[in-house]
């Protein structure tokens, strides 16, 4: 599983969407992920997990977790929007 960390090339691709392009995506995720985007992704500086934890009331792991499977949407949301006929 890979995190910003592993995958800072996701965090440039998200902070280069327009503003209509990131709601949309924004769209897809819960409330909780999109606060997860939101500060760990388009913050400047990047929240850290230990942080954003504790704002949410949650476990370092499950912020991690989230930033894992924002991840995962953000990379399926990006081919089909490259490659529409696909849907």
């Amino acid at each position: 599983m890979q995190t910003l960390f592993d995958r800072p090339e996701v965090r440039d691709a998200l902070r280069a969407l327009d503003a209509e392009a990131c709601q949309a995506f924004t769209r897809l995720l819960s409330p909780r992920e999109a606060m997860v985007l939101q500060a760990r992704f388009l913050g400047h500086p990047p929240r850290r997990w230990e942080s954003l934890a504790r704002a949410m009331g949650t476990r370092r792991d499950l912020v991690r977790q989230m930033e894992i499977e924002i991840i995962q949407k953000f990379d399926a949301w990006k081919s089909a929007q490259e490659n529409p006929a696909r849907l």
